[in-house]
């Protein structure tokens, strides 16, 4: 079984500061989305015997980075963790020697008897991009 490396979280200037969070992880999908547009053509009944035609692709080379993450975290990091999203705006993600600016679009924090008495499970949905 491979390990996988942790996240750290905290606010944008705040590392090693008050806001910073560590997330175990337990999964971390990456996922790159690109926006391409397709173009079917309409075939005239009169060229039918020739079969459709080509779907032609434009890509628009939108490419949207967007992480997907299962792990646990001490329960007494839950209140920082919930004002990641709370506050609005980016934070900073480290993960695998890499630093991202995120933006949590989805928080889900459990409780469950699988978990220490002092962690609570969290999965979060992330998009990488700039605050504008």
């Amino acid at each position: 079984m491979t390990d996988i490396p942790n996240i750290l979280l905290y606010n944008t200037g705040d590392k090693g500061g008050s806001s910073e969070v560590t997330v175990y992880t337990t999964n971390v999908e990456e996922i790159i989305n690109k926006k391409l547009v397709n173009v079917v053509p309409g075939q005239s009944s009169a060229n039918w015997s020739l079969g459709p035609k080509d779907t032609k692709i434009v890509d628009l080379l939108r490419v949207e980075e967007r992480f997907s993450v299962n792990g646990y975290i001490d329960e007494s990091d839950k209140t920082k963790f919930k004002a990641f999203i709370t506050k609005g705006g980016t934070v900073t993600m480290e993960w695998e020697s890499e630093t991202f600016e995120i933006n949590i679009d989805k928080l889900t924090v459990t409780k469950n008897n699988k978990a220490e008495d002092t962690d609570r499970d969290v999965m979060f949905t992330a998009i990488v991009g700039v605050d504008i």
